[in-house]
């Protein structure tokens, strides 16, 4: 298998498959595909935790199943702009925020996860339920603009704006924090709470979150009326 992403703000995967090669993805992704390639829609992990996974976090229950028999090409694109991000595993595992998972090859589990604390999903803008991807192979992940990647020591803090997280290592500790007086949380514009992540471990988050994005066009929709 081959990839290459093509584009910079509305970026898309291209998939060169060899025989034999499976490529799982989010339901809608598909630009194209050619070559000696089956397309079917089919649950990843099996029914139950299919079922489970669309409940809790939104996502369609089927996912596309491509399978080439010799040669072919399949082409993917996020359903907004921003950036496509390679996570190679051999055996690790992270937590996703809902939405970011875009495709996979390989032995990838894709499962869910309950946050520790009952006042990050709560207030933090995310649920009481993120994404555990764990396994073998290849993961490819979006989210909206670009990417930051942050690399915490431990005991090292970072607070993040709750709509922003894209992954985080299973090592890292979450939290929500207040921000410290309504004043800020009005007029500062941030929002009431701010995730507090601890770490050892890596952090990426996402420059342009979809929550921000609909917000500031219905802001811009009202103001215009």
């Amino acid at each position: 298998m081959q990839f290459k992403v093509i584009g910079d703000n509305m970026q898309a995967l291209l998939f060169s498959l060899s025989q034999g090669d499976q490529l799982y993805a989010q339901s809608g992704t598909l630009l194209y595909y050619r070559g000696d390639i089956t397309l079917n829609a089919k649950t990843h992990g099996g029914i139950l935790k299919s079922i489970g996974r669309s409940f809790f976090t939104g996502e369609r229950l089927l996912m596309s199943l491509f399978t080439c028999h010799s040669a072919g090409e399949v082409a993917l694109a996020a359903p907004y702009p921003g950036k496509i991000i390679h996570i190679p595993l051999q055996g690790q595992e992270f937590i996703a925020s809902k939405g970011s998972y875009l495709c996979s090859i390989g032995q990838i589990d894709i499962g869910i996860t309950f946050l520790k604390k009952l006042g990050f999903g709560l207030f933090g803008g995310q649920g009481f339920i993120l994404q555990k991807i764990s396994g073998y192979g290849d993961v490819f992940l979006h989210s909206g603009g670009n990417f930051v990647e942050v690399n915490l020591i431990p005991g090292e803090v970072l607070m993040l704006d709750t709509g922003s997280l894209v992954m985080m290592e299973t090592s890292i500790d979450y939290n929500i924090q207040f921000v410290g007086s309504i004043k800020n949380a009005i007029f500062g514009g941030e929002g009431l709470f701010l995730a507090r992540l601890t770490g050892p471990g890596k952090v990426i988050v996402q420059t342009l979150s979809f929550q921000h994005l609909a917000q500031q066009i219905a802001l811009k929709t009202y103001l215009r009326t």
